[in-house]
């Protein structure tokens, strides 16, 4: 007799292992990515061609907001990462790095926010066109932020602020999204204050290691993102985005894995009667 509780948790287990299949996917693509333009050695600015490029960051324009987003901006701020959240009831997460307990947090949306920014080769400005993580992780701007649907968590969807392909390590601002309400779409003030945005941001100055994909424009070199060579952006050099990344695959594919191997048990001990072998 077929358990229907034991397949509903199937339906469930099926969901959280195609969320770490879809984690998994994206992490394996974006090492291949710089994998494939390092051993072919692509460090020329070519148009049309794919490019491996690190340097500091030159920032012409500011991100928008960023001196009310992000703490310490002595320095320009080309652009930054940003989540919003809310709490997740009567869940607690514990921190063994900083051995404490803190409230569980749903992340609702996240985004970046940028200006005009470049990096320096070789005495050349290489203009960075982040449009590419927004658009592939159906994201937003902070501008177009809105309060309204925070119960909705798309399990199997990867949020910006978790995405391989950019890793931050600067250290976090966290806002309430009360503080922020004027610079969002957010009209509501009821119950703001429990509701954070915290940021990671890009300095000017900051070495980046970037790979994507090269076009002229004006005559100018612009660095941007497709599905073919996704637009990777790393704080730590290629050596560090490489060992986070095989770190990311090992993990999560170790968790698809196992997840996979309940729903296959789940099913033989349910239709084994029907199964040849």
């Amino acid at each position: 007799m077929v358990n229907l509780a034991e397949l509903a948790f199937c339906g469930f287990i099926g969901i959280f292992s195609l969320r770490f299949a879809n984690r998994t996917a994206r992490s394996a693509r974006a090492f291949r990515s710089i994998f494939r333009i390092e051993s072919d050695k692509v460090h020329e600015v070519i148009d049309g061609e794919p490019a491996a490029i690190e340097g500091a960051v030159i920032v012409d324009e500011p991100a928008y907001a960023a001196d009310r987003t992000v703490d310490h901006t002595d320095s320009a701020v080309g652009a930054y990462l940003w989540r919003a959240t809310f709490p997740k009831s009567n869940k607690k997460v514990i921190n063994f790095k900083n051995r404490n307990i803190r409230q569980a947090r749903i992340t609702f949306a996240s985004g970046m926010g940028f200006g005009e920014f470049s990096v320096a080769n070789n005495k050349r400005k290489i203009r960075v066109d982040p449009t590419w993580l927004l658009e592939s992780h159906e994201s937003t701007r902070l501008a177009e932020l809105t309060a309204h649907g925070l119960n909705s968590d798309n399990a199997i969807a990867i949020s910006l602020w978790d995405s391989p392909h950019i890793r931050l390590t600067s250290t976090k601002t966290k806002r309430t999204l009360d503080q922020l309400r004027d610079l969002t779409n957010t009209r509501d003030s009821k119950g703001l204050d429990s509701y954070h945005i915290e940021s990671k941001p890009i300095h000017e100055g900051t070495t980046i290691a970037i790979c994507g994909n090269i076009r002229i424009e004006q005559g100018e070199p612009v660095i941007y993102g497709t599905d073919e060579t996704p637009l990777t952006i790393s704080e730590q050099g290629f050596d560090g985005l490489r060992n986070s990344l095989r770190f990311k695959i090992v993990k999560n594919g170790l968790v698809f894995l196992f997840s996979l191997s309940i729903i296959v048990f789940i099913f033989i001990e349910n239709f084994h009667e029907y199964l040849i072998f």
